[in-house]
């Protein structure tokens, strides 16, 4: 995906007037003749973005309970939170 956005635009002005299917397929066609190298890079690119997202998630969904636990205090509603 890092590379698809990278490379959009590029392919976009390149040849303007595809459609999004031929624009997903110009695209596919330039992952699969990337020099292993670059391929590397962008994966370990994801990789890391996807470690990040990972962590910003949980510190939501933890957010979020604590949200959830304290409403349910405030309210005098039974609380599930342990």
């Amino acid at each position: 995906m890092l590379s698809a956005q990278e490379t959009r635009s590029v392919v976009l002005s390149e040849t303007p007037g595809l459609s999004l299917g031929e624009v997903g397929k110009a695209l596919g066609a330039r992952w699969k003749a990337i020099d292993p190298e670059d391929k590397a890079a962008f994966e370990q690119k994801a990789k890391e973005a996807k470690a990040k997202y990972e962590v910003v998630l949980k510190a939501g969904a933890n957010q979020l309970t604590a949200l959830c636990c304290n409403q349910s205090t405030l309210s005098g509603a039974r609380s599930s939170c342990g």
